[in-house]
């Protein structure tokens, strides 16, 4: 947890991750293959005809301090800037993930497991993801959601599994205390259905709590249970390839750059920072904006930018309207209020 990574500054991850490869890899080196392309990692274990795939990304939304401490008390873990007094976000977002992903690659005879570049600037790295490489996975895993229980199966209207993947899971759920829920936000695994990923995958809740934030904090019994829930789920369904027969009721089936989706603009988007960013061709001729500094952001009707609270506090959705009747924001993908109005400093 100690390894900082912040968006386009990822390169201290990367590093970790091929060493921890070489780690597990050395007693049998012939039996891994490692691809490092565009920032982003493609890993295969052993030889099968159909792999369980788990993803993780590498960046966070932390900037890179002088000085990071991380304190483990056996229960939680956060992290301080000891110079300044002060505690600064740890990175669960997705550092956990990251560790769930090694885990299950340290863990399994045959599988396969992949890490995005900057998923918080939205979800950039699995956007130019090499597709080939999924052509023969089961499912796809990943755990990037704050809390405990969530085992996401729908983000922003795109169904990421079916009824029969998730019979097939339940009683697992069940022992493991997670919940399918349709209100998810924004990660891999949703981009990467937008890609054309035809097998089922989730997006699950591993134990980090208040994420983007100074006061984050890690619970190591929720990230150690999810990491065998991964585990189990592997050892269980795998040997079978999960086709979503649900994928075709999605209701945005299209990428950012294809289609303009509730929250997102012609020119480009918001990301997970509160930033502007415009749609490119090319992640070398992207352009980010600080909002504060945009002087024709979107307004709404209280008359403040968008760009500072276009996140839903209860599942990242971008797809919000504000309700002056309320003082709150109307989630169309929670189908609820979410209360803490401009929340993003506040989840």
């Amino acid at each position: 947890m100690a390894i900082q990574s912040e968006s386009y500054e990822t390169q201290d991850m990367i590093d970790f991750i091929s060493d921890e490869f070489e780690s597990i890899s050395a007693d049998d080196p012939d039996n891994y293959c490692i691809v490092i392309e565009d920032e982003n990692i493609y890993i295969t274990k052993g030889y099968a005809d159909t792999y369980p795939c788990v993803v993780a990304h590498t960046d966070t939304v932390h900037e890179i301090q002088s000085d990071m401490t991380v304190f483990d008390d056996g229960i939680t873990m956060f992290a301080m800037n000891m110079r300044k007094g002060l505690q600064m976000g740890i990175g669960g977002d997705d550092k956990v993930g990251i560790y769930i992903a090694l885990e299950a690659l340290r863990n399994n005879d045959y599988i396969k497991v992949a890490f995005f570049r900057d998923e918080e600037m939205g979800c950039l790295g699995s956007m130019d993801a090499d597709m080939r490489f999924f052509k023969d996975v089961e499912f796809v895993l990943q755990c990037d959601r704050q809390g405990y229980k969530d085992f996401v199966t729908e983000i922003y209207g795109v169904v990421l599994s079916d009824r029969a993947f998730s019979n097939a899971i339940s009683g697992i759920l069940e022992k493991y205390g997670k919940v399918e829920t349709t209100k998810g936000g924004m990660t891999d695994v949703y981009q990467l259905c937008l890609n054309g990923l035809e097998v089922c995958s989730a997006n699950i809740s591993c134990g980090y709590y208040r994420p983007h934030c100074d006061d984050e904090i890690i619970i190591i019994e929720d990230v150690f249970r999810t990491r065998d829930l991964v585990d189990e789920i592997v050892k269980s369904i795998s040997g079978t390839v999960w086709r979503n027969s649900l994928k075709s009721k999605s209701r945005y089936p299209k990428s950012y750059r294809e289609e303009e989706l509730p929250g997102k603009f012609e020119n480009g988007y918001f990301n997970k920072k509160g930033n502007w960013v415009e749609f490119s061709s090319s992640k070398s001729s992207e352009k980010e904006y600080p909002s504060s500094s945009q002087e024709e952001n979107p307004f709404n009707s209280k008359g403040e930018p968008l760009g500072l609270m276009c996140l839903c506090e209860q599942c990242d959705g971008i797809d919000l309207m504000y309700d002056a009747n309320e003082d709150a924001d109307w989630c169309f993908s929670c189908g609820e209020y979410t209360n803490k109005y401009n929340n993003y400093q506040e989840r």
